[in-house]
């Protein structure tokens, strides 16, 4: 998974009668966690943070192995457990993969007696962070109005081609056109242009002055350019140079006067490691923060949850069928800001199905293609989770309330009768054609290309109901019956195999010795033992 985003249960014990409450319910072996099944976890149970913890901690370990090396999770949750998530993730993820604490505020409870704890947290780790720092990661979001500065720009590039100053003449014409409360008005000052996109002007002197002092040769006129009095941004004549080769500095009329540091709306890979890495006085981090077309992403956000709740609302004609929502929109921008657009994003508590509303948006904002897979084992998910999606899929709403689809599709899968018992031992519960199918998926055959138990065409091996197919150059045969057990002899190989070949053959117990099946290309594995566990 590239990306994870989970809401877990927040443990409040104030929602004991609501959806949102929580019981213990995993299958556990241990006697003193089997008393906590099927009870909601209530305010005044003194176990309620053990329960949490025994239920959070193995699901954030398989999340853990889920997630890419260079992947980010995001878990969501209030004062309650924050302190005891921290540790768990910190051991489990480690504590040098900690990338913020997102502080989310959603709302203010005017009826506080003393604070109004109106926020809730999302905690970001990164499988890898040295990964991270060794790939040269950056995230950025645009700011807004800068889409559209970008789309004028490469319209006028059409037209105009390499004429760069036809282009910046059009460019600040339709600035002066825009109205006062346009989003991109604040980006005027992105009115040059060159190959990289628009940019505007941006000081190249040291912050804070004592910087270093060196000749850097005008491009026309030879001769060494006036020093800022604070000295060079960059620390070296090689750095400079680098900077210069690349276009991201301009030089003026004559050396006279410091050339000129150029800040792009759409920076180049090398403009945003210099940017990462600058230090500004705090008048010039002010002018940059308001004016900069990529920004970085505070660890606050202010979104009211009541926008989600209509929301959600609306999407169900009305009806209140799920309590708190996550907000779709900031689960979205933040799967754009660290996901790729060809991401694969795993929310292993679907709850109202926010996760997958926030995909479908992201996809049809950016043009991605991200896909998605939510998990949830309440007895909502097909009602709630799965046709929240359907209809955000199709549209929604009547006459001119009505809301147009995002597009996409998706599957709704339920989980059946597990395969292995506890012991080990297969369990018939599950079905023939799902054990198959299994062992064969685990052999190397796809998904729903297993052999039909009775083969439509009785040709060569198709002949035995034992038959699953072929992978890795071997033909497989799994011979299981539940009321009795197997054994690969003879008489069974006589009756399985109808042409030479190597063969892999499930079996309860084997006769055959170990010479004579390597001699005939025979490799066995016995039921249960030898069935990959995942």
């Amino acid at each position: 998974m590239n990306c994870i985003y989970i809401d877990p249960p927040y443990n409040t014990g104030n929602d004991i009668d609501k959806k949102t409450s929580w019981k213990y319910n995993d299958s556990v072996n241990d006697p003193k966690i089997r008393a906590w099944l099927g009870k909601t976890v209530g305010k005044e149970d003194l176990t309620k943070h053990d329960k949490w913890l025994c239920m959070m901690y193995p699901r954030l370990k398989l999340l853990h192995r889920l997630l890419k090396r260079d992947g980010v999770i995001f878990v969501s949750i209030d004062d309650n457990e924050m302190h005891n998530l921290r540790q768990i993730m910190d051991e489990i993820f480690g504590e040098q993969n900690f990338i913020a604490q997102l502080i989310w505020d959603k709302t203010r409870k005017n009826d506080a007696k003393l604070f109004s704890a109106g926020h809730e947290y999302i905690l970001a780790y990164a499988k890898s962070f040295s990964l991270l720092r060794e790939l040269k990661t950056v995230w950025r979001e645009e700011k807004p109005g800068a889409k559209e500065i970008i789309q004028e720009w490469r319209r006028f590039a059409k037209i105009h081609g390499e004429s760069y100053q036809e282009i910046e003449f059009e460019l600040g014409k339709w600035y002066r056109e825009l109205p006062k409360n346009h989003p991109a008005k604040k980006l005027s000052r992105y009115k040059h242009v060159d190959k990289y996109g628009p940019w505007r002007d941006r000081d190249i002197s040291w912050p804070g002055g004592g910087g270093p002092r060196y000749d850097v040769l005008h491009d026309k006129t030879g001769a060494p350019c006036a020093v800022p009095e604070r000295g060079w941004i960059y620390a070296t004549l090689e750095q400079m140079q680098k900077q210069i080769d690349l276009g991201l500095v301009e030089f003026r009329k004559d050396h006279t006067e410091p050339p000129i540091r150029k800040a792009h709306l759409l920076p180049v890979p090398e403009e945003l490691d210099e940017m990462s890495d600058d230090v500004e006085d705090d008048e010039d981090a002010e002018q940059d923060e308001e004016n900069v077309g990529l920004q970085v992403m505070p660890t606050y956000i202010y979104k009211q949850a009541q926008s989600s709740v209509k929301l959600l609302r609306q999407i169900f004609d009305g009806k209140k069928v799920f309590a708190n929502p996550k907000d779709h929109e900031v689960l979205s921008r933040l799967i754009r800001y660290v996901a790729p657009r060809d991401a694969l994003i795993l929310d292993s508590f679907g709850g109202s199905g926010s996760t997958a509303h926030a995909v479908l948006e992201a996809n049809q904002l950016d043009n991605g293609t991200r896909r998605f897979i939510l998990i949830e084992m309440m007895d909502y998910a097909e009602t709630i989770t799965a046709e929240r999606v359907r209809r955000v899929i199709s549209g929604y709403g009547k006459g001119d309330k009505a809301v147009a689809g995002l597009g996409g599709s998706f599957y709704y899968y339920t989980v059946g009768e597990q395969l292995l018992h506890d012991d080990g031992m297969l369990n018939p519960a599950a079905g023939l054609s799902a054990i198959r199918d299994y062992v064969a998926w685990t052999e190397g055959i796809p998904i729903g290309q297993c052999a039909p138990i009775v083969p439509a065409v009785t040709e060569g091996n198709a002949s035995s109901t034992y038959w699953l197919g072929e992978a890795n150059n071997l033909g497989l045969f799994f011979v299981w019956n539940d009321a009795h057990a197997t054994t690969l002899d003879l008489a069974l190989l006589n009756q399985l195999v109808k042409q030479p070949g190597r063969y892999l053959i499930y079996a309860d117990q084997c006769a055959l010795g170990e010479d004579f099946m390597r001699r005939h290309g025979i490799v066995y594995k016995k039921i249960p033992r030898d069935i990959t566990r995942l």
